[in-house]
């Protein structure tokens, strides 16, 4: 895969992941806006499962931004917000390499 290729599919991972948790944030119960459905999660699974992980980095920078973008639109301060966005976005990155373990030890890698 080339470069500009590559790139693309960053891209696209992190307008898609972006998109679907904006779409889970909508479907969240208030007042403590919990989601029974994070689509994200399937986002980065899907793609580090197609493509390999060498995207996990942009699964972490992807979850970065949104949760960013989320966390400084409920009202937390720009520092409260990055700290809680740096370790979701590990946990996010992790979540996705875990399952690809998982997953390629139990079904192989075809």
């Amino acid at each position: 895969m080339t470069i500009p290729a590559r790139l693309r599919l960053v891209l696209i991972l992190i307008l898609l992941f972006i998109a679907s948790g904006w779409v889970a944030k909508q479907l969240a119960i208030p007042p403590a806006n919990v989601t029974m459905l994070w689509l994200p999660s399937g986002v980065a699974v899907g793609a580090v499962l197609l493509y390999g992980r060498w995207l996990l980095p942009a699964v972490f920078l992807a979850s970065l931004m949104l949760n960013t973008i989320l966390g400084m639109s409920m009202g937390s301060g720009m520092l409260r917000a990055g700290s809680l966005a740096i370790w979701t976005a590990t946990g996010a990155m992790l979540q996705a390499l875990i399952a690809d373990i998982l997953l390629r030890r139990r079904f192989g890698d075809h």
